[in-house]
């Protein structure tokens, strides 16, 4: 897959010589005498796999990383706990990621791991009056926001011309939408998996009525730094992509043996999280394509006022991570 370098110029400058080093040296060896700390903040769901199979089956330790996880239920939550300077590492959506990019204390996207164009689903309440997009309007939509499903469903509204501003957008976490659709306090519902069977399993007769694709975006999933530890810990950041990369082998390789041990983690069946799994595409990437999807994003973002301004895109990506990584 062809790889964009993105300009480093200020950040390059902040990590200095020493830490510049130790990404030079990384690559000739793939563990360490004294392993390095790193919190990643992370949720137990299938956009987080690699980093799940990563802690489970021993990677990041056999790469000279002691993780401590920092369950959160969304990658919002994991947004604010690396901006925090309560995580060091944060997997998320490429949203949160952008609104960590732009935070007061802003966080650095390192890489992407995986996409999905049509892991974002829309769920209609039973009996719903909903048959077109427009038929939006006027209704309780639950979504998290600042989720990558908000920034989906702000592009999906504007494709079909749907006034935002008509919807009456109830934020909530994924774990109550279930309930929140059973009581009939919301018309609707977005969200990525687990979230969406989640809210079908309590409510049977409740329907799919779209997937959010087709909007520009592939939806990439993305690990992002704490600047603190981008300058304390650089080579921390590489062992974690190269444990990241062990795991996506795997997941490769063997999605059956990937499915069962996320199971374990989400209490959705094997056979659910192999069909969540299969319908993404799971590689380490900061292709042309992807860079020009966050782009386009931020630019909703903004528009919408969930961003404070465009990232700064020189600082805000870092690709010296994943090149050294790759050599």
């Amino acid at each position: 897959m062809k790889m964009t370098i993105v300009r480093q110029g200020l950040l390059a400058a902040s990590l200095g010589l020493a830490g510049l080093a130790a990404l030079v040296t990384l690559t000739s060896r793939t563990t360490a005498d004294t392993p390095l700390p790193a919190r990643l903040a992370l949720s137990y769901k299938v956009d987080y796999l690699p980093q799940i199979l990563a802690q489970e089956k021993g990677y990041f330790t056999a790469r000279g990383l002691k993780v401590a996880p920092k369950v959160v239920t969304g990658g919002i939550e994991a947004a604010e706990a690396v901006t925090s300077g309560a995580a060091d590492l944060a997997v998320m959506g490429e949203v949160p990621a952008l609104i960590a990019t732009t935070a007061p204390n802003p966080a650095v996207i390192v890489a992407t791991y995986a996409r999905d164009e049509n892991r974002h689903r829309i769920i209609t309440a039973p009996g719903s009056a909903i048959r077109v997009p427009k038929d939006l309007e006027g209704k309780r939509f639950a979504v998290q926001h600042g989720s990558s499903t908000h920034g989906g469903i702000l592009m999906y509204c504007a494709k079909h011309k749907i006034d935002v501003k008509k919807i009456t957008l109830v934020r909530l976490s994924p774990r109550d939408m279930p309930e929140a659709m059973a009581s009939k306090q919301i018309d609707a519902m977005a969200g990525s998996e687990p979230w969406p069977t989640n809210v079908l399993k309590r409510n049977p007769q409740a329907k799919e009525f779209a997937v959010l694709s087709g909007l520009g975006c592939n939806y990439p999933l993305v690990l992002v730094a704490g600047r603190q530890y981008i300058r304390s810990q650089p080579e921390g950041i590489t062992r974690a992509l190269l444990a990241t990369q062990d795991a996506i082998t795997l997941i490769n390789a063997k999605p059956d043996d990937a499915a069962a041990v996320l199971a374990a983690r989400t209490g959705l069946s094997p056979a659910q999280e192999l069909a969540s799994i299969s319908k993404g595409t799971w590689a380490l990437s900061l292709d042309t394509e992807t860079l020009n999807g966050l782009k386009k994003m931020a630019k909703f973002l903004e528009g919408a006022g969930v961003l404070r301004g465009e990232p700064k895109w020189d600082r805000a990506i870092d690709s010296r991570y994943f090149k050294a990584m790759s050599r």
